[in-house]
């Protein structure tokens, strides 16, 4: 569990590392080390799928969480520096659409 949590952090700082300042980067990097701790719990005992290792939380949660708070983030255009809902909402749309797409 800690490589995991070690992982979960880096998966979910790729999808923004071009766009956040070194804080937001520690912050999504924070953020997704509870979401790796509750989501492999939560994948392992509610959704009773066998994830032996955590692939799906460390890759699967931690990617769309890093993904959504990219437009939390963001330096340009995210929420935390004024830039309101819309980039955001970009994120999310993605996030959903490929959840959508997933099988």
């Amino acid at each position: 569990m800690t490589l995991n949590g070690s992982l979960a952090g880096l998966v979910a700082i790729t999808a923004g590392c071009d766009m956040v300042s070194p804080a937001g980067a520690f912050f999504i990097g924070l953020i997704a080390a509870f979401v790796v701790v509750f989501g492999i719990e939560f994948i392992d005992k509610v959704c009773k799928v066998d994830d032996p290792v955590g692939a799906v939380g460390v890759h699967g949660l931690c990617g769309a969480a890093g993904t959504l708070l990219t437009g939390v983030f963001a330096v340009d255009g995210g929420l935390v520096y004024g830039g309101g809902f819309t980039f955001l909402g970009v994120q999310l749309i993605g996030v959903v659409s490929v959840i959508a797409g997933w099988q």
